[in-house]
């Protein structure tokens, strides 16, 4: 997200979701630690509802694709 700041690829409100993307991708990884069950867990576990899953699914999903495409446009620039 930094390198992509930095390009100056984007402006205005795009900056402003931008600089957001660091916090929701911080907070995907945190529920996927806390949540998921990769590692397994132990008694009372509780997963998290649809709506919680849901939700990040999308986050992540939109989030990837705006990455990439800038990250792309970036590379173009260099060649």
């Amino acid at each position: 997200v930094k390198k992509l700041r930095d390009a100056g690829i984007v402006e205005g409100g795009a900056l402003q979701s931008l600089t957001g993307l660091g916090t929701i991708f911080h907070g995907i990884g945190t529920i996927r630690n806390s949540s998921g069950t990769a590692h397994g867990k132990i008694g009372g576990y509780s997963p998290p509802g649809v709506d919680i899953a849901q939700f990040i699914n999308h986050l992540a999903g939109c989030a990837s694709a705006f990455v990439l495409k800038q990250t792309a446009k970036i590379l173009e620039r260099k060649e």
